[in-house]
């Protein structure tokens, strides 16, 4: 066997192994009580007989998590354990695969192609399918440790495959830095750290409650004389755009722009106006200039005023155009 590379045995046969030792533990001890009881462990309520089983039963799951996965010694069904039973029921579409451990390029292919085969089979909706692939990133960038010495003065989030050459390009996965930005840690920068900051179209991707914590951590971690540049899709312009004309004009700068997310060829028009408010469930609030200002005065930046996408080329020109000012909110915000 070559060094690096390692057969990682199935999930299936892991969670089957899990499932036969806390059962054997149960069953010894169900002969004591037969009174029903109710074990809840993460969410997940499991039936059992006597409450000398229900101790037993969970103590046997304890013992019985896998130390490989990272997993804590007491019961974790969410979402630890969903990610393993998905995982499980996925690999009776996809056989297990040989991965060399230091690079994630192929687990991501894996877990795309297994994403595919669910929807596919009909196992999982597509907003479903989406979601669980985000929360398996979300779940790997959470396991990171981030430890340098030093580090850039110019963070880029939510770089995607727009990754800036000489800024620290951060996302969920595949970038410089990967941080879940939805997580209630703390960023894993120090304070005062960045002199700039450019997130294009990532903030209505997150809930308020989620957004509001990420934006008081980018208070800390920028400078006192920093600038931070957002963009979203503008709420008063898509309205503006759906009164004006049915979203024909947003629809047609949407075709030209990005064909794959526009309307399916003889749909209405109007049906960008959806498309830009859910995206198939990916976005969760869409901001206008006031509700944004709110936000960013809430989090502690004193400074807030509406700008274009031209300003922040003309500010940052090594970034690419998105050419998006036709639904899109840009503002620049400082402490």
């Amino acid at each position: 066997m070559q060094r690096g590379c390692h057969t990682r045995p199935t999930i299936v046969m892991r969670l089957k192994n899990w499932k036969s030792r806390s059962e054997s533990a149960a069953h010894r001890a169900s002969r004591r009580d037969s009174k029903n009881f109710t074990v809840r462990s993460g969410g997940v309520r499991t039936s059992v007989r006597g409450q000398s089983d229900a101790r037993s039963a969970n103590a046997a799951a304890r013992s019985a998590v896998p130390e490989s996965y990272g997993a804590s010694r007491q019961v974790t069904w969410e979402p630890a354990w969903l990610v393993r039973i998905l995982h499980a029921a996925a690999s009776e579409v996809y056989p297990p695969v040989r991965r060399v451990s230091s690079s994630n390029t192929r687990a991501l292919e894996v877990e795309t192609q297994m994403k595919t085969g669910l929807v596919d089979r009909g196992l999982l909706s597509r907003r479903t399918a989406d979601g669980l692939k985000l929360d398996f990133a979300r779940l790997r960038a959470r396991q990171h440790r981030h430890r340098r010495d030093a580090w850039p003065e110019l963070l880029h989030l939510g770089a995607s495959r727009r990754q800036v050459s000489g800024w620290l390009n951060v996302d969920v996965a595949d970038s410089d830095c990967d941080v879940d930005l939805a997580s209630r840690r703390p960023l894993p920068w120090p304070d005062s750290t960045f002199f700039a900051i450019v997130s294009q179209h990532v903030i209505e991707h997150l809930e308020m409650e989620e957004l509001a914590r990420l934006l008081a951590e980018l208070r800390r971690v920028i400078r006192d004389d920093g600038d931070m540049w957002l963009s979203c899709p503008d709420m008063e312009k898509v309205c503006r755009g759906y009164v004006h004309d049915k979203g024909a004009t947003l629809c047609a700068t949407r075709v030209a722009r990005w064909p794959e997310g526009a309307p399916a060829h003889g749909t209405p028009p109007q049906q960008i106006v959806n498309l830009i408010f859910h995206q198939w469930g990916q976005h969760r609030n869409l901001y206008d200039f006031d509700l944004l200002t709110w936000m960013l005065r809430n989090a502690g930046f004193r400074f807030c005023d509406r700008t274009e996408e031209s300003a922040l080329l003309h500010r940052f020109p090594e970034f690419p155009a998105r050419n998006d000012d036709d639904h899109a909110l840009y503002v620049i915000a400082r402490p």
